[in-house]
């Protein structure tokens, strides 16, 4: 009995056996030659007889083959049909552009420019966010690239990796990253500005002087929010679409630049030894010197280095100080009171140190001298126009055209204490006291010294009688005391003699020293008052001119023991414009006599 293996089946489907490879029905297939018995295939026999394997990969091979020529040719074809197109499955910022041609993208363009130009970029941390427009960035979108970037969009690079592409746009969308532009100076600021913290500036390397030299210093670092990391941020999502938000985290920030920049900086500072510099403001010259310019000199980030600078606001200052007179001072209006009615003459404009534009032009020349550049000296230093404080606008507000109070009190004739009386009235005549302000006798008049044409004279010092400069001028600081009692005004800082003299009003009178006490007068009506003094040999009287607003008397007067010394009480009712009264008081503490203290 003859044995048999049995034929093992090969893939079937409804009941018949197929080839993987040619889809042939493996019994239709000519196994052997017409009139030769079949004979059957054991497991026993070689692989290398078993044709129908082969067959079934080679049908493979090629069906593989076939079907991936059709998709290249496909892919060629549709690279051809796409030529001036924007290629098969592409989006730009959400909106699909895939297949239009340039026409229509330009306008989707178009579109997105103007949406990118009206966004905003929220910035911040998980704990706060702040907001910034596009505008105040300076963010756009670049039009010209990115057309020209969708149109390119899949086809750069090798024809595999295009292939490759190609496919995937099948399975999802492939992007084109917008183009865009912006400032980033103007990011930085903005987030300086926008940014609530915890936040601290990095400190950036300088200089400071030692032994009048240039040293450089290092910069120290902040925290916050990098802007570094903010650019880079942006541009990613900016470029994929709108809206933009960029969540960073806070961190130490570093100084843009190091040591060693501001090092070399002052090293160039030090070799371009600084020649003297001459100045001009107005009919005023001015040299300075090394010395007087390494101050200005610091440094200040610029783009792409560590620059140097001048610091113009030190430098301003300085001018200032070097140039107090320069120009033609303003003239303020000057008064006069003729036949007891106050005239006035307008005032006049005038320029003065410095016009804002002053420190930059020195600085330019300073950093030109730096740079070992020609300057053309001297460097004019531009004046500003000043106007007086009161304007011809401003004289009929104030409202000066009436007495309010007056007051005279006599004197023996040729005496010294006479020349300061004059002087001193000579110097506040004509001064108006404008709303609110607070006159001060010493802070107008100043120290009474010889070069002011004060002469000696007795004074009270510490409860005694003594010899001063200025001695004298007490009259006529009692004289304007009284004015202003009766004008209705208020006082500030006042004090009595420490002994009565009698020939001032008892209780109601002031005394002057530099620089305490001072006699103060302020001004709480809504008018101007103007300070008239007037004299004779004998006598000093002060008239105050305004409009009438309250009118003061004495309506009593109380004396009361201060241990050894009497003090006493004045009462004043002011009498108002609108009908009401106040009543307020004025006080003096005097000594029994001389050198005896309360």
């Amino acid at each position: 009995m003859e044995s048999r293996a049995e034929p093992k089946p090969m893939l079937g489907w409804a009941g018949r056996q197929w080839s993987l490879a040619s889809l042939v029905p493996l019994g239709a297939w000519p196994c052997h030659s017409p009139g030769v018995p079949s004979t059957p295939v054991t497991d026993t026999e070689p692989a290398e007889k078993m044709p129908g394997t082969r067959l079934a990969l080679g049908g493979l091979i090629f069906l593989t083959f076939l079907f991936i020529s059709i998709l290249v040719a496909v892919f060629v074809l549709d690279q051809a049909n796409h030529k001036d197109k924007v290629s098969r499955h592409i989006t730009l910022a959400g909106e699909r552009i895939g297949g239009l041609n340039q026409t229509e993208l330009r306008s989707t363009v178009e579109k997105l420019a103007t949406r990118y130009q009206d966004t905003s970029v929220v910035v911040g941390d998980k704990e706060s966010t702040f907001s910034v427009p596009a505008k105040a960035v300076s963010l756009t979108l670049d039009k010209a690239s990115t057309l020209d970037t969708a149109l390119r969009t899949g086809k750069d690079g090798n024809a595999i990796g295009r292939f490759g592409w190609w496919l995937s746009g099948f399975m999802s969308a492939n992007k084109s990253r917008v183009q865009i532009n912006f400032d980033d100076s103007k990011l930085r600021d903005a987030i300086a500005r926008g940014d609530q913290g915890p936040r601290s500036a990095a400190v950036e390397p300088s200089f400071v002087l030692d032994h009048n030299r240039l040293i450089a210093v290092d910069g120290a670092n902040g925290n916050g929010i990098d802007v570094e990391d903010a650019a880079t941020k942006l541009y990613e999502k900016a470029s994929a679409g709108t809206p933009i938000q960029l969540r960073l985290q806070r961190k130490p920030i570093k100084p843009r630049y190091t040591k060693g920049d501001a090092e070399r900086l002052a090293n160039d500072v030090e070799a371009n030894a600084l020649s003297p510099l001459e100045l001009r403001a107005g009919t005023m010259s001015k040299t300075v010197d090394a010395t007087a310019m390494r101050p200005w000199i610091t440094t200040a980030p610029g783009p792409t280095s560590l620059e140097v600078h001048v610091d113009t606001t030190k430098l301003g200052r300085d001018l200032e100080k070097l140039f107090p007179n320069a120009g033609t001072q303003p003239q303020e209006p000057s008064w006069t009171v003729i036949a007891n009615q106050p005239v006035v003459s307008s005032g006049r404009d005038g320029t003065v140190c410095c016009d804002p534009s002053a420190p930059s032009a020195v600085g330019d020349a300073v950093l030109a001298r730096i740079r070992a550049a020609t300057v053309a000296t001297p460097v004019d230093v531009p004046l500003r126009a000043a106007r007086p404080s009161t304007t011809e606008e401003d004289i009929p507000k104030l409202g000066i055209i009436e007495s309010i109070g007056t007051f005279t009190t006599n004197h023996a004739a040729g005496q010294p204490r006479v020349e300061n009386i004059h002087r001193i009235a000579d110097l506040v005549r004509g001064h108006v006291i404008k709303p609110g302000e607070t006159f001060s006798l010493n802070g107008y008049v100043g120290e009474r010294t010889t070069d002011k044409g004060f002469v000696v004279d007795h004074v009270i010092e510490d409860g005694k009688f003594a010899e001063a400069v200025g001695g004298g001028i007490s009259q006529f600081a009692t004289t304007l005391f009284n004015a202003s009692f009766f004008g209705g005004l208020d006082y500030g800082e006042y004090q009595a003699h420490t002994i009565y003299i009698s020939r001032y009003p008892y209780g109601r009178e002031a005394t002057v020293a530099y620089p305490h006490p001072d006699l103060q007068i302020r001004n709480t009506t809504p008018y101007g008052v103007l300070i008239w003094p007037s004299y004779t040999a004998t006598s000093i009287t002060v008239t105050l001119y305004s409009t009438h607003y309250a009118a003061g008397e004495q309506t009593g007067q109380s004396t009361a023991p201060r241990g050894a010394c009497t003090h006493v009480t004045t009462e004043r009712t002011r009498s108002y414009a609108d009908g009401h009264t106040a009543v307020d008081t004025v006080n003096a503490t005097y000594q029994p006599e001389e050198g005896k203290k309360c």
